[in-house]
C-alpha cells in the first residue's frame, strides 16, 4: 500500500513565525523568566513577544508536548511546576540513560569530538546562562557520539527540564566542581574506556542531585520560587 506524501505547510512563513515563538517562549521557560507554576495566556504571550496569537498557540501546543506547559480549561496555560518528585524523577532518568550513553560514546568521539568537549568545558567556567547552556551542549555532544538517535532526542528533552533546575541552583563553587567532573568524563571517553566513562558519568549525576537537593532546602532564593515540596504523586 502506498503512503501519501506528507503535506507541506500551506504557509511556510507562518510556520517560521511559530518556530520563533516556540524558541522564545521555551527560552524564557528554561531560564525561569517564566517561572514554574505561573499562569500565562495566548494574549499575554503574544503581547510579550510582539507576535500574533496563531503562532503563539502553535508554539504552546509544541511546548505542551515537551512537558513545559499544561493547558488550563478556559484559563490559558500553566508553566509546568517543579516538584521534589520531578527533581527525583529527572535524576533517576539521567542515571538510567547517561552513564550507559557515556559507555557507548567511549572511543567514538575522535580527536575533533574530544576537542569539542574540552572547548565546551572551558566555557563551563563562566557563570549563569553561559555555564548552563554549555553544560547542556556538553552532554548533548556525548549523546550524539553514542550514535543512537532516540537516546539523543530523549536526552535533549530531558536537559531542557534539567536546565530549568540548573538556573535555579547555580551557586559559587558549582561550576568548578562540574568542570573537574567533566574533565574526568572527557578523559575516560578519550581513552575509550567505557566502564570508567559509565562510572564517572554516574558519579557526576549523583553529585549534581545532592547539590541541587541541598540548594532547594537551604537557599532562601529557591524557597521563594514556586517549587511544590509535595510531588504530584504524593498528593492525597
Amino acid at each position: 500500500m502506498s503512503i501519501p506524501p506528507r503535506k507541506l505547510a500551506s504557509n511556510p512563513g507562518a510556520a517560521r513565525i511559530s518556530d520563533v515563538a516556540y524558541e522564545r517562549i521555551k527560552g524564557d521557560i528554561v531560564l525561569c523568566a517564566l517561572q514554574p507554576g505561573s499562569e500565562v495566556t495566548e494574549a499575554a504571550l503574544a503581547a510579550r513577544y510582539t507576535l500574533g496569537k496563531a503562532p503563539v498557540r502553535a508554539a504552546l501546543m509544541r511546548l505542551g508536548q515537551d512537558g513545559l506547559v499544561q493547558p488550563l480549561a478556559r484559563r490559558g496555560y500553566l508553566i509546568t511546576p517543579l516538584t521534589i518528585r520531578d527533581v527525583q524523577d529527572l535524576f533517576e532518568f539521567r542515571l538510567l540513560l547517561e552513564p550507559a550513553t557515556a559507555k557507548l560514546a567511549a572511543g567514538r568521539l575522535g580527536e575533533a569530538g574530544v576537542q569539542r568537549l574540552r572547548d565546551l568545558n572551558r566555557t563551563d567556567t563562566a557563570l549563569g546562562t553561559a555555564f548552563n547552556r554549555s553544560n547542556s551542549l556538553f552532554h548533548a555532544a556525548i549523546a550524539a557520539a553514542a550514535g543512537n538517535r532516540r537516546i539523543t532526542e530523549a536526552l535533549a528533552r530531558l536537559h531542557d527540564q534539567m536546565e530549568r533546575l540548573f538556573h535555579l541552583r547555580l551557586r559559587d563553587g558549582d561550576q568548578e566542581r562540574g568542570h573537574a567532573e567533566h574533565e574526568r568524563i572527557i578523559s575516560a571517553l578519550a581513552s575509550g574506556d567505557g566502564e570508567v566513562a559509565e562510572r564517572v558519568a554516574a558519579e557526576h549525576i549523583q553529585n549534581g542531585r545532592q547539590t541541587l537537593m541541598e540548594a532547594i532546602f537551604t537557599s532562601p532564593e529557591l524557597m521563594a520560587v514556586r517549587i511544590n515540596y509535595r510531588g504530584a504523586r504524593d498528593a492525597p
